[in-house]
């Protein structure tokens, strides 16, 4: 058989690596000198072919994946961005409008917000482990299934209803841990970040797995990767910054949707490559 990867070539259309896997897999082996740094250390990938083959997907199915990142941008992203200033902005009008007050009053007054705070993020928790966190993984089921052409932005919603308690209860710990490491240091934060960024993907791919060990999955796939992960996600600044000169009408229509399908081709690479 005579694969037509015997040159090594960028940009390969995606159809054509999921039209014959043979030659495919002689096109990463023969592509792999392509992938040596300076020291001589083996990439499993490179941002270009990532963002290659992301480019190639959303072009063919353009209006559903922005219809997809918008959902996961506003829904997901924005709507709980706006409630956390909306409720600090809150708490900083209490704390100008009790200056002055007596003290007793001002502890009365200072545990009432507490308790609000408390109640408003337990709030948070209950919203992130029925809704926020299961339409997580419904946005990566929709950016992955991509290279698959069975996408349906109704998967984001069907979600909410069909996940079970190892999704939500998983997701809910990726939730809290990041929270909990991000109070400590920022730095350690982004790291655990980039090391749980695999578990929405493996909890589609194996809902057989147990929370520590999707958790463990994570970690490994992403060990070696973190950096280059951070490096790829610095990529797009220069496009979130055009997007911004729009006033955000291109982040919205090609900047995110593209960005979530290079997300995806990353799990998609260090999934079959490792």
């Amino acid at each position: 058989m005579v694969c037509r990867y015997q040159k090594i070539k960028k940009n390969i259309p995606l159809e054509i690596f999921l039209e014959d896997r043979i030659c495919y897999n002689d096109y990463v082996a023969i592509s792999s000198i392509n992938r040596m740094t300076s020291g001589g250390i083996f990439m499993l990938w490179t941002r270009s072919e990532l963002k290659g083959r992301a480019k190639f997907l959303l072009k063919q199915n353009y209006w559903y994946s922005v219809l997809a990142a918008l959902i996961y941008t506003f829904l997901l992203g924005n709507g709980f961005t706006y409630s956390y200033n909306a409720l600090k902005n809150k708490n900083s009008e209490v704390e100008t409008s009790i200056q002055g007050f007596h003290p007793i009053l001002m502890l009365g007054i200072a545990a009432t917000v507490a308790v609000v705070v408390v109640i408003s993020f337990i709030v948070y928790l209950a919203i992130a482990y029925f809704l926020w966190n299961p339409m997580t993984v419904g946005c990566c089921k929709f950016f992955k299934n991509g290279r698959d052409g069975r996408q349906d932005v109704k998967d984001i919603f069907r979600m909410v209803r069909d996940c079970n308690k190892t999704i939500r209860m998983t997701m809910f710990l990726k939730t809290i841990y990041l929270a909990l490491w991000s109070l400590l240091f920022i730095i350690p934060g982004v790291i655990k970040g980039y090391e749980y960024a695999m578990v929405p993907y493996l909890l589609l791919d194996h809902p057989e797995m147990s929370r520590q060990e999707i958790f463990a999955e994570s970690k490994r796939m992403m060990m070696g990767n973190k950096w280059d992960a951070f490096v790829l996600d610095l990529s797009f600044i220069g496009w979130h910054l055009l997007g911004a000169c729009t006033f955000g009408i291109l982040t919205f229509l090609y900047v995110n949707p593209y960005q979530y399908y290079t997300e995806a081709e990353l799990y998609h690479v260090l999934r079959d490559r490792m």
